[in-house]
């Protein structure tokens, strides 16, 4: 996960690639949502709980 955050805020300081780092920020509480649940499958329900939870 640590690669994955510091590949987005690459894309956005490093590279100045705004659109890809905005929707690689955008999957991050999906993939969150994913790994709290107990089936390991992201759906909006995880997406939407895990947001509401933060």
């Amino acid at each position: 996960m640590d690669d994955y955050l510091d590949q987005v805020e690459a894309g956005a300081n490093v590279a100045q690639l705004y659109y890809l780092a905005l929707a690689g920020a955008l999957v991050i509480p999906d993939m969150c949502g994913a790994l709290e649940s107990q089936n390991g499958e992201a759906t909006k329900a995880q997406y939407e709980a895990w947001l509401i939870m933060r």
